[in-house]
């Protein structure tokens, strides 16, 4: 008798240390915010040069979120040079997004005589956090009018 318990003690044993095994092994799987896509907007598309783009003109540039469901919209407006093109990316870890905005203008000679704002639209899904750190970095031909700056936004989740 004292065999038997002894065995299935063992065998109690075993299976404990297998399950703890399993257990510390076992990787969480959690949700995570995923990029969607970006819209150029704003004087990127030329045939949005509307008045009130225009008088968007000599106001500061703008990092505006909103949210609605389950969706976040980052929208970065920048006041420069009209006719310039540019490049948008960006990444994203847990809650960091940084938003690089980098001007693409083949030459200064294609500058317009103007001053025109941009807007870059920037979505993502599955938001996780109650807060996103954004940074955001334009980088401009002109190296005198980089731009880089780093706000906290709180999104409320609907």
């Amino acid at each position: 008798m004292n065999k038997l318990i002894l065995k299935t003690l063992l065998v109690v044993i075993l299976l404990v240390l297998v399950f703890a095994v399993a257990l510390v092994n076992c990787k969480k799987v959690t949700r995570q915010t995923q990029f969607k896509t970006i819209e150029y907007t704003g004087c990127n598309n030329k045939t949005e040069l509307s008045n009130d783009y225009r008088e968007a003109i000599n106001q500061q540039d703008t990092l505006v979120a909103s949210v609605k469901n389950d969706l976040l919209k980052l929208t970065v407006g920048v006041n420069y040079i009209c006719c310039s093109t540019f490049k948008a990316t960006q990444t994203i870890d847990g809650n960091n997004i940084t938003l690089s905005i980098t001007e693409t203008t083949a030459s200064p000679d294609l500058y317009c005589r103007c001053t025109c704002y941009y807007t870059f639209d920037f979505y993502y899904t599955d938001i996780v956090y109650d807060s996103y750190v954004v940074k955001v970095i334009f980088d401009s031909l002109d190296d005198t009018k980089d731009k880089s700056s780093t706000t906290t936004i709180n999104v409320k989740k609907s």
